[in-house]
């Protein structure tokens, strides 16, 4: 796996895990959560709608690099 894909799964792994940690405190703490996972959910939503354009941009540029179909040095 190349460097760059599997530093962006650390991150991407780690702010999952610190997300899911925070919500799993407040429960603890007795603070209601379902509405707080629905307004997460809600704004992720609305972010992804008014990004749709440059998201899909990301999202190809990722699998640019996750497939390599092409290597440096390359004549395209």
């Amino acid at each position: 796996m190349d460097a760059t894909v599997s530093a962006f799964t650390a991150i991407l792994s780690y702010i999952l895990a610190m997300t899911f940690t925070v919500i799993a405190a407040l429960q603890k703490l007795g603070i209601a959560t379902p509405s707080f996972v629905v307004v997460l959910g809600a704004a992720g939503l609305a972010i992804a709608l008014a990004f749709q354009n440059s998201l899909s941009n990301f999202a190809a540029g990722f699998l640019l690099i996750l497939f390599r179909p092409f290597k440096k040095g390359d004549f395209i």
